[in-house]
C-alpha cells in the first residue's frame, strides 16, 4: 500500500470517530429520545434524569472553545472578547 493513503484513512477513521461519537451522545442522551417503555408510558420524562439532562447539555467542551485564545501555527484564533478589548478607546 502506498504511503501517501495513510492520511486518507486517518482523517476518515477520525471523522467517523467523531460522527460516531456524536451520535451515541445523542441518542444515549437526549432527553427526548426514549429507548425504555417505561420512561416511553410516563407522560412527562422531560429531564427525568438528571445525567441524560446533563449529557444533552454538555457539548464535547466545544462550547467555550470559541472563547479561548487559540494557536496552531500557522493559525491564530482570537476570541470576539479580545478583539473587542484590543480595539477599545476608553
Amino acid at each position: 500500500m502506498d504511503a501517501g493513503t495513510y492520511p486518507l484513512f486517518a482523517v476518515i477513521g477520525l471523522a467517523s470517530a467523531v460522527c460516531g461519537g456524536f451520535l451515541f451522545k445523542y441518542f444515549a442522551g437526549h432527553t427526548d429520545i426514549a429507548l425504555s417503555r417505561a420512561v416511553r408510558a410516563d407522560h412527562n420524562h422531560q429531564g427525568g434524569t438528571d445525567g441524560r439532562v446533563e449529557s444533552h447539555n454538555s457539548r464535547f467542551g466545544m462550547r467555550e472553545m470559541n472563547k479561548r485564545t487559540i494557536t496552531i501555527f500557522p493559525f491564530n484564533w482570537k476570541p470576539k472578547s479580545a478583539i473587542i478589548e484590543q480595539h477599545r478607546s476608553d
